[in-house]
C-alpha cells in the first residue's frame, strides 16, 4: 500500500509565518510535545525544543510518522534554525531541514548572510528547483522554523498577530498573511494538555515564487483548494514565565480536517522526563488560568 507524506500534518509542526513587536524578555529555555492527527487519525507524534532570550535563539522541531500510517511508511524529520534578536524581531543564521523517508535521507540547509544574501545546499543535490530567485525577493526573508518562533517571541512579548510576512524554505518564496482573531477560552480534552484562553492566529500562505505544482494532491499546488493553505494557531504559555507556544493547531488537508494538539510542556531542564512522560497514558491538564 503505497502512503503519501502527510504534507499539510507536517507543514504544521513547521510551517513558518512572523510579525514584529516589542522584545520579550530572557524566557526559560522550554520542551513541549504535540501528537497530531488528519481525518481523525493519529498520524505525526512531534516534539519543540525553544531556548528565547533577548539576543538568540535557537529551536529544534522532530516530528515522525506514527499510528495506522506509520505501519505502511517511514518518515522522520527534524529540523533547527538559529540566530539573533534585535527591537525588530529575529535574524536567522542558519535552518537546517533533515527529512528521512523510505529510507532515503535528504537534508536542505539555509545559511543567512549579513547582506541579505541566502546560501542553498541540498544532499543530495536537486535538478527540480528550477532557476534561482531575484535577489530581491529574499529581501528580508525567513526560513519557515524561524518564522514559527518569531510569532513566539512577538506574542510573548504582547504584539497580536496581524501581518504579512515573506518566507523562504530553500525552493519556494512564499507570503504568510496572518490575522489576529483575539482570545479564546480552550476548554478541557481528552487529546489536549492545555486549558485556558490562548490567543487565535490565522494563517493564509499565498505563493509568490518557486516549485509549487508539485502534483493534484500537494498544498504546494497553485489551483488547490486555498482552505488548505490556510491553518488557525492558538498561541499561549503553559510554562510558568515560558515564552509563549502554540497549544493548538487546526487546519485541512487532502485527508480531512488536520489538529495538532499540544501533549506536554516543561522547562526544557526535564526535557528526558518529557520524553519518558510522552508515552503515559494519561495526558496531564495545564491550566494556565486566566489571564493567560
Amino acid at each position: 500500500m503505497a502512503t503519501r507524506r502527510p504534507r499539510l500534518a507536517a507543514i504544521a509542526m513547521s510551517v513558518a509565518f512572523a510579525v514584529s513587536g516589542p522584545a520579550a524578555a530572557d524566557t526559560p529555555a522550554v520542551a513541549v510535545h504535540y501528537e497530531v492527527f488528519a481525518g481523525g487519525l493519529h498520524v505525526l507524534s512531534s516534539g519543540m525544543e525553544l531556548s528565547l532570550d533577548s539576543r538568540r535563539y535557537d529551536v529544534r522541531v522532530n516530528a515522525q510518522l506514527v499510528g495506522m500510517p506509520g505501519w505502511f511508511a517511514d518518515w522522520f524529520a527534524v529540523v533547527q534554525s538559529d540566530g539573533g534578536i534585535d527591537t525588530n524581531g529575529l535574524s536567522p543564521d542558519r535552518n537546517r531541514f533533515e527529512r528521512i523517508r523510505h529510507g532515503e535521507t535528504r537534508i536542505t540547509e539555509l545559511d543567512f548572510a549579513e547582506d541579505g544574501g541566502v546560501a542553498v545546499t541540498f544532499s543530495p543535490e536537486r535538478n527540480d528547483i528550477g532557476e534561482p530567485l531575484p535577489t530581491d525577493l529574499l529581501a528580508g526573508v525567513l526560513d519557515p522554523l524561524s518564522g514559527v518562533a518569531q510569532l513566539m517571541w512577538a506574542v510573548t512579548g504582547g504584539a497580536d498577530c496581524d501581518t504579512t510576512v515573506a518566507v523562504f524554505d530553500g525552493r519556494r518564496r512564499y507570503d504568510l498573511i496572518v490575522t489576529d482573531l483575539g482570545t479564546e477560552e480552550l476548554e478541557s480534552s481528552r487529546r489536549s494538555a492545555f486549558v485556558g484562553q490562548a490567543r487565535r492566529c490565522r494563517m493564509q500562505l499565498e505563493p509568490v515564487a518557486g516549485v509549487f505544482d508539485e502534483d493534484e494532491d500537494s498544498v504546494w499546488n497553485r489551483d488547490s483548494d486555498p482552505r488548505r493553505r490556510r491553518l488557525d494557531i492558538w498561541m499561549a504559555n503553559p510554562v510558568a514565565d515560558g515564552p509563549a507556544v502554540p497549544v493548538k493547531m487546526v487546519g485541512r488537508s487532502r485527508m480531512g480536517a488536520v489538529v495538532v494538539h499540544l501533549r506536554d510542556a516543561r522547562p526544557s531542564s526535564e526535557l528526558g522526563r518529557a520524553t519518558a512522560d510522552a508515552s503515559a497514558p494519561d495526558v496531564p491538564t495545564l491550566d494556565c488560568g486566566t489571564p493567560c
